[in-house]
């Protein structure tokens, strides 16, 4: 039952950060969302081609890979008080991208 209730409390915990930010530095968190969403995925693909991985483990690696950065973002700029506002425009730009990105990730990786 605890297990169930895992993805609610993130969701939850990243409306509970993405409210009351500020959005002024949207093109900053847009390009550096954009420079991990499409690098990230790519190196992870190299790397895990280089160990000879394949299949579906290749398919899942790249895909955690390139999963939108938010409960370990919140937590830090939480915690440390370091640039809340340039983590929250990162963390929504890659939240709301991640519907369109990892489905794109997905069909170039021909996962069903």
């Amino acid at each position: 039952m605890l297990g169930k209730s895992t993805a609610v409390t993130a969701i939850f915990m990243l409306g509970l950060f993405l409210y009351g930010k500020k959005y002024r530095k949207i093109v900053s968190g847009l390009l550096l969302s954009l420079l991990r969403v499409v690098l990230v995925p790519i190196v992870t693909y190299v790397i895990a081609r280089s160990f000879g991985l394949s299949g579906d483990v290749l398919n899942i690696t790249v895909l955690l890979s390139a999963m939108p950065v938010a409960i370990t973002m919140i937590t830090i700029t939480q915690k440390y008080d370091f640039e809340k506002d340039l983590f929250a425009n990162i963390v929504m730009v890659s939240s709301l991208s991640a519907l369109v990105y990892l489905n794109l990730i997905r069909f170039i990786l021909g996962v069903r």
